[in-house]
């Protein structure tokens, strides 16, 4: 019985864990952006410069590997070497959210993507609750771990592996498979800008710090308190303003389209008329193979009476796109907005009043034919959504690869 027992404990942590494995590989796979920007981040805050360059690389890399200790996990295969791994994983990774609790680089770690935010504490204590938990399942396996081999275990670690490199690599080709951010399809922007009426605007407090001229301390005082009215006593240094109680946050913070003084917001946003936007890391390294397809699209958006814009964080030089036939005017966004606009490095958005019609990357920009519109050509196209599509997909894989599993491996004993 009590052996029984434990092994229930056990498959509970196992499971457990498999969960949470999945779900922050899974999250962090289908945008694999938010990643790299993350590892970014604590490059520059780091000093780690250098390593910018393999930012994307390693995005992929994480969260394929945590995907793939879950599946592990979760199918019950090679569950001793898959616990020792995930304990390493977690002891490293919590000395690494104790760092960045302490020295707070970066408010926010990534370990849910963008699809759940934690502070850096919170993450310690996250990790502080399941590093004990996989360290019980380590030693659990290693004490009580007693199986037949199974001829089809190779076959279904080399399919897993793929399983688990799919969603961040597919991801990255085209865009995230689910879009956390709030620029997603269907988003009215200037509403997700807007405050409601009546909302909160939170509660501020201005706090002003004077230095005392006889012993030379600093002392922060409220408005309130008169201490610092007597100036033979106290020399004003410095104020500011601190949040007491924190107030309604739009879900989108900034939206800005501009050359140099020329501001074209409130323009695009208000558009009765569709609006493409094609969005360029850097206009003059488009390669030829998508020249052709951007001046064919331009082409449909003024046919069909729409304006055709392009935006980008850096120069606005458009002269390999004008030596291509194509007349188009550039404008500038803020570099964090444009990445969360757009999780790629090229690619196209339409706006429609300023809701998001449709976004593609440059690879994925569709033949809109004879269409009156884009908005027409999306109702008519009449697509399978590609994200209900891969999530139904990937589902149903994992189903049968899991009745698969069972069927050849069922007497396992563990």
């Amino acid at each position: 019985m009590a052996i029984r027992k434990r092994h229930f404990i056990i498959n509970i942590i196992r499971l457990i864990l498999a969960a949470l494995f999945i779900f922050s590989g899974f999250v962090k796979a289908v945008d694999p952006w938010g990643t790299a920007i993350k590892f970014g981040d604590y490059f520059t805050a780091f000093g780690m410069e250098w390593l910018s360059g393999a930012k994307m690389l390693l995005s992929i890399f994480l969260s394929s590997v945590e995907l793939l200790l879950g599946l592990l996990l979760l199918f019950n295969i090679k569950v001793k070497t898959t616990s020792f791994f995930l304990m390493v994983f977690m002891a490293v990774f919590t000395v690494v959210a104790l760092i960045s609790a302490i020295t707070n680089p970066v408010s926010d770690c990534g370990c849910f993507g963008e699809a759940i935010k934690l502070t850096n504490w919170q993450t310690f204590y996250k990790n502080l609750v399941f590093l004990p938990l996989s360290i019980i399942l380590f030693i659990g396996v290693s004490r009580e771990l007693k199986k037949k081999n199974c001829n089809s275990e190779i076959f279904f670690i080399l399919l897993l592996l793929g399983i688990s490199f799919y969603p961040a690599i597919n991801s990255y080709i085209h865009l995230p498979v689910i879009d956390f951010l709030p620029f997603k399809t269907g988003v009215n922007i200037q509403q997700n800008m807007s405050v409601p009426e009546g909302a909160s605007m939170g509660e501020y407090k201005t706090v002003l710090t004077y230095k005392n001229l006889e012993s030379g301390e600093l002392h922060d005082f409220v408005l309130e308190d008169t201490t610092w009215h007597d100036d033979s006593v106290w020399e004003f240094v410095d104020s500011r303003s601190e949040e007491i109680t924190k107030g309604y946050e739009p879900e989108i913070g900034d939206f800005t389209i501009f050359s140099g003084t020329e501001n074209i917001t409130y323009n695009i946003l208000n558009n009765r008329r569709e609006v493409f936007i094609f969005v360029f890391e850097n206009p003059s390294e488009i390669k030829k193979e998508y020249l052709d397809r951007i001046r064919k699209t331009v082409d449909f958006a003024l046919s069909t009476g729409g304006r055709a814009i392009y935006i980008t964080s850096g120069s606005v030089n458009n002269l390999v796109l004008q030596q291509h036939g194509i007349i188009i005017d550039g404008y500038n966004m803020d570099a964090t907005t444009l990445k969360m606009l757009l999780r790629a490095y090229n690619g196209l958005v339409i706006l429609n009043e300023g809701t998001i019609i449709s976004k593609w990357n440059l690879s994925d920009i569709p033949d809109f034919g004879d269409s009156v519109s884009a908005t027409a050509f999306s109702i008519k196209e009449k697509r399978i959504d590609r994200q209900k599509n891969f999530i139904v997909s990937l589902s149903v894989i994992t189903l049968l690869l899991l009745i698969l599993y069972y069927r050849a491996c069922r007497k396992k004993t563990f």
